[in-house]
């Protein structure tokens, strides 16, 4: 009976691909501790569970909490602003509808 071969998971660091994907899914649960929890009751231990990883991985992303923050808050500024940008594009600006 043939036995079933199973893939060999590599010790080390991630891809590029695996550590891009590992990287947005911290960002995004860091962003939904952070909102749910605030700052302060956030741990990085929290964070490491959520995202599947140690909570020493983290410090391969980001070198502390509060760049993981300031990392989470730029990234919600780019989705605010992108979303205003998007909605005003069809409309013509005030200067043009006077003219």
């Amino acid at each position: 009976m043939p036995r079933t071969q199973h893939p060999v998971k590599r010790l080390g660091r991630p891809t590029a691909q695996a550590s891009a994907e590992t990287h947005e899914r911290l960002l995004a649960v860091a962003r939904a501790a952070f909102a749910r929890d605030g700052f302060d009751a956030t741990t990085n231990r929290q964070l490491a569970a959520a995202a599947g990883i140690t909570t020493g991985a983290i410090y391969h992303y980001y070198p502390s909490k509060a760049e993981l923050y300031a990392a989470v808050y730029a990234r919600v500024q780019d989705d605010v602003y992108g979303a205003f940008e998007a909605a005003i594009v069809p409309h013509q600006p005030l200067v043009a509808r006077f003219s």
